[in-house]
């Protein structure tokens, strides 16, 4: 079980070289994060996840891989 610090420290760092801003909401109940491209425009949003889901390490590899993979298939949009 991670601590809920843990939960925002490993977020923060889970998508370098990316910048990922997580933080507790809903006094303390639940977790959200943003992460933000080169030039700072917002990439991915995910807010108001249950901490037991962030707590579980199976719980916060399926939300950093959704995050993931959610940002791969942007980036093979046509035109961008």
């Amino acid at each position: 079980m991670h601590a809920k610090s843990g939960v925002i420290a490993i977020l923060s760092d889970a998508f370098a070289p990316l910048e990922c801003v997580a933080e507790l909401q809903d006094y303390e109940s639940k977790f959200g994060f943003r992460i933000y491209g080169a030039e700072g425009q917002v990439l991915y949003t995910r807010e108001m996840i249950p901490i037991h889901q962030g707590r579980d390490p199976a719980g916060l590899d399926l939300v950093i891989r959704t995050a993931r993979d959610a940002l791969s298939s942007e980036e093979g949009r046509p035109g961008d």
